[in-house]
């Protein structure tokens, strides 16, 4: 039977001077372990692999060592805490025991006294996972617990927690973990272990960890198993499948020379040795990101996770472009990655792109046309109504040549003289054109009465009629459509 452990448990902080980059977690419990004011409920949160249940553990070990508030990882307590075999320590799968018998059970547990140490400590990890009725069973033990009872909840997703659990806990939020502190602790067990390392490679096992220390951990020994305790770069881009930089170098140095020569030719390098077309867009974007921040953010800055190194040789190599270009670029390799994901032929879509990559200098964005075209409508208005200013309002109006004034003047007076017809002869007009003459002045033909019964068929004829006569007046001329969009545009810019 092999005595193998992984890193992630041979190294896990036992005390929380090994538990790095939680320093605002470490500080308030060893304070309230000090003063004495414990309280009888916390909850753990923040992403995966960053130290939730680990504080936990150390804290329990904390609270029952035999030289607290000290841990001396010697005394009977710390050792049982630590190999998770305390009977008073019990940690409690949140996702497994989800249900209300558990709950119960725990319920009707707490009331007993601790058989060894000073407090008696469940830990629930992944305590979100509880259903309703457990969450709700849990909160009375949670409202007064005995003096010798402490809970320590762990959770990745505190929002899905009920509130009411959340405010009887002392909730502490654990954060990523930087990645500088990262390689630091990863070199330090390098070093213990006996490896050899190079530095860029523990820096990209890093970053692939994504601020957690788990899958970190995890990630190192994979490459440790495959490189044979001599960790290089390379085998950290076998094993995670990393492209080269080298591909995303030589393609942003030749877009800035106009080099489509060397453009294709990487990528024709990277589709046969890389990967396929979407992880080139999408490393390509990736790359571009780094180049976009860099113009903006110094090397010391948490979003960059760049070394000193790598920042210096991104910072020359994007020098000749422009913020605005490299925006640019990375649009153009956000749209190929989306079309990719939808379309078969993805060599042509990735030459097709390179193209266009080429004239990024020429490519205008449809803000900056819009903007334009904004311009170009205010000016074409002040052209036309010289009297108007639409951007300054109060302000008073350019004096006008006379000959002007005077033609004014006269449209003034002819409007005055000119008689305004008035709406419901308007209206009346065109009742006429739609319904025929009017009844006044349709003649009436008197014939002479021959019986005393009234004629029924004649007003059906004439009923009749009428839709004759209607058919054969012309419809009314259709009025004129409003012109469209793109003429008004094309008539402005020749304006």
């Amino acid at each position: 039977m092999s005595n193998y452990q992984v890193t992630a448990r041979k190294w896990r902080p036992q005390d929380f001077s090994q538990l790095v980059g939680q320093e605002h977690v470490t500080t308030a419990l060893t304070n309230a372990v000090n003063s004495g004011k414990i309280p009888h409920a916390y909850l753990f949160s923040g992403p995966r692999g960053v130290g939730k249940t680990s504080s936990a553990r150390i804290l329990s070990k904390l609270l029952n060592c035999v030289h607290s508030p000290n841990i001396c990882g010697e005394c009977p307590a710390c050792l049982e805490i630590a190999s998770g075999q305390s009977l008073d320590v019990r940690e409690i799968d949140g996702a497994s025991n989800r249900g209300i018998d558990q709950i119960r059970e725990i319920r009707d547990n707490v009331i007993y006294a601790p058989m060894n140490l000073k407090y008696k400590i469940y830990i629930i990890d992944e305590v979100h996972m509880l259903t309703k009725e457990a969450s709700n069973a849990l909160l009375k033990v949670l409202e007064e617990p005995p003096s010798h009872m402490i809970f320590m909840l762990a959770t990745t997703e505190a929002n899905k927690v009920l509130p009411t659990i959340r405010s009887r806990c002392q909730h502490y939020l654990l954060k990523r973990i930087p990645l500088d502190i990262l390689i630091d602790r990863l070199s330090f067990i390098l070093q213990n272990e006996n490896i050899n390392f190079e530095r860029e490679a523990v820096e990209e096992i890093a970053v692939a960890g994504d601020g957690s220390m788990r899958d970190s951990q995890t990630i190192l020994d994979q490459v440790i198993l495959y490189s044979k305790d001599n960790l290089t770069m390379q085998s950290v881009r076998e094993v995670l499948g990393i492209p080269e930089t080298s591909y995303f170098e030589t393609i942003v140095s030749a877009v800035a020379s106009q080099d489509i020569v060397a453009i294709l030719e990487q990528v024709q390098k990277y589709l046969m040795e890389a990967g396929d077309g979407v992880s080139f867009a999408e490393n390509l974007a990736k790359f571009l990101r780094k180049g976009l921040l860099i113009k903006k953010l110094p090397q010391n800055h948490p979003l960059l996770e760049l070394s000193e190194d790598k920042y210096n040789a991104l910072s020359v190599l994007f020098a000749d472009l422009e913020e605005d270009d490299i925006l640019t670029l990375l649009n153009l390799s956000l749209e190929l990655s989306e079309t990719l994901r939808h379309e078969k032929s993805e060599r042509f879509w990735i030459e097709s792109t390179m193209f266009k990559m080429l004239d990024y200098k020429n490519r205008v964005s449809l803000s900056e046309l819009r903007q334009e075209i904004f311009k170009l409508l205010g000016r074409n208005t002040q052209n036309n109504n010289p009297g108007i200013q639409h951007n300054a309002p109060n302000a008073a109006r350019p004096p006008q040549p006379a000959n002007t004034q005077q033609q004014q003047q006269a449209q003034q007076q002819a409007q005055q003289q000119t008689p305004r017809a008035s709406s419901f002869g308007d209206k009346w007009d065109a009742h006429k054109k739609t319904m025929g003459q009017r009844p006044a002045e349709r003649p009436v033909e008197r014939q002479p009465a021959q019986s005393a019964q009234p004629d029924i068929a004649k007003p059906i004829e004439r009923q009749q009629e009428r839709p004759a006569e209607r058919s054969q007046e012309k419809p009314a001329a259709p009025a004129e459509k409003p012109e469209r969009l793109t003429d008004a545009i094309t008539n402005l810019f020749e304006a």
